[in-house]
């Protein structure tokens, strides 16, 4: 037998035995048991009930949730290619001082421009998402950068991995990398940022829980 069949078996075998003891049909099959017994025993066994009810629960999570720890290196170099197009788009913005104007890198013209580069390392929707938070366009209909929209990521000062791992559901495996920071301007964050392989095994990111944005008056 599977060893998972085996232990789902466990578990159901354990929660009959237990739904079982507090109905009439056992409380008869048990009746001389009662009878004959010393009073210390019943509870005990009920305990030992209980308890293999637990350990199959406990077998059951751990096997099919089961968490591997991942290569911090490694998964660094995958982060910060998930965050590079980030990265890159706020290191080459033009900043107009003179009219505290932001304008995008040279080689963003347009959604389509900016789509190409955020999609190249993450899903489209969350491309699309950071086009919604980072672009407005003024009086004129000219692209700037919204100044008061900060996405906190690895490559900012005082961000660190604090633990990656795999977990694999039935079939598919998920890489888990949880990054955390707290940079000078006071905006700690934390991340967990999901990866799924594709067919030739590549890590491919999925998707994140926990801080995305801050938003404020600037930068």
């Amino acid at each position: 037998m599977d060893p998972i069949n085996f232990i789902v078996l466990v578990v159901f075998i354990s929660l009959f035995i237990i739904v079982m003891s507090v109905g009439e049909g056992f409380k008869e099959i048990l009746y001389e048991f009662k009878n004959e017994a010393k009073p210390i025993y019943i509870p005990i066994f009920k305990l030992f009930v209980i308890l293999i009810c637990i350990v199959g629960i406990y077998s059951y999570y751990s096997y099919r949730y089961a968490k591997t720890p991942f290569d911090k290196d490694k998964a660094s170099v995958i982060l910060k290619a998930t965050w590079n197009p980030l990265k890159q788009f706020n290191d080459n913005i033009i900043v107009d001082e003179k009219n505290d104007i932001f304008f995008p890198p040279k080689n963003i013209k347009s959604k389509e421009n900016f789509i190409k580069l955020f999609s190249a390392t993450m899903p489209k929707y969350m491309a699309e998402n950071f086009y919604k938070n980072l672009i407005k366009k003024n009086e004129n209909g000219v692209m700037i950068v919204n100044k008061g929209a900060y996405c906190p990521n690895i490559f900012d000062k005082g961000s660190c991995i604090l633990k990656a791992y795999t977990k694999k559901i039935d079939q598919t495996e998920e890489l888990v990398i949880f990054e955390v920071g707290s940079n000078e301007n006071e905006r700690p964050y934390t991340r967990k940022n999901y990866y799924k392989k594709d067919k030739n095994g590549k890590w491919i990111y999925d998707r994140c829980s926990g801080t995305t944005w801050y938003f404020s008056e600037s930068r």
